[in-house]
C-alpha cells in the first residue's frame, strides 16, 4: 500500500480539545458552520450523509443525520485506511489505536468505558456527548455522539454481551 498518512500527535489532541468544546444545536441546519469551522472538505451530502475529507484522505469523516434534521454523529478517521491483508499495516494500525487512547486519554482523562472484541472501542462519556476511538479492521477513528443517540443504539441495536 502507499505511505501512509496519519493526524500527529498534536493534531489528535487539538481536534480532540475542539470536540470537547464544541457547543452547537446537533441540527442540519448549523452542519456548514461546523464543516467551516473544522476546516472539512465536503465531498458527498444526501439527506441522511455527509462524507468528508478532514485531510487524511477521501471519505474520512462523515455526519450521520437523522429523519427528523439532527445529527447523530460526527466520526474522523485519525489515519489513512491500511491494507488489512499486510501484517505490518495491521500492527500498524493497533499502535495508532493505543496511542490514539492514550492522547485522548491526555485531553479528557481515564475512560469512562472499554469495550473489546471484533470492533475495540474506548469511550469517554461526558454530561451530554460521548467521544470514543474506534480501531476497526482498516482505520482508526473518532467519534463525537449525543448520549441519548448512544443509549438508543445500545438498548435497541448492539449487545454488551461483550462487557
Amino acid at each position: 500500500m502507499g505511505s501512509r498518512r496519519r493526524l500527529g500527535d498534536q493534531q489528535v489532541r487539538e481536534l480532540v480539545e475542539a470536540l470537547r468544546d464544541l457547543r452547537w444545536s446537533w441540527t442540519s441546519k448549523d452542519i456548514d458552520w461546523l464543516i467551516d469551522e473544522f476546516g472539512w472538505t465536503v465531498e458527498y451530502r444526501d439527506e441522511a450523509i455527509v462524507e468528508l475529507d478532514i485531510g487524511v484522505g477521501t471519505k474520512s469523516g462523515e455526519l450521520v443525520l437523522d429523519d427528523h434534521g439532527g445529527v447523530e454523529t460526527i466520526s474522523v478517521d485519525l489515519c489513512s485506511r491500511i491494507d488489512r491483508r499486510s501484517a505490518a499495516e495491521r500492527w500498524w494500525l493497533q499502535d495508532l489505536f493505543a496511542e490514539a487512547v492514550g492522547l485522548v486519554g491526555q485531553v479528557l482523562g481515564e475512560p469512562t468505558r472499554r469495550r473489546p472484541g471484533a470492533i475495540p472501542e474506548v469511550r469517554w462519556r461526558r454530561s451530554r456527548e460521548t467521544l470514543g476511538v474506534v480501531h476497526y479492521s482498516v482505520v482508526v477513528g473518532l467519534f463525537l455522539t449525543p448520549n441519548h443517540w448512544l443509549d438508543f443504539a445500545e438498548r435497541y441495536g448492539e449487545s454488551d454481551d461483550d462487557d
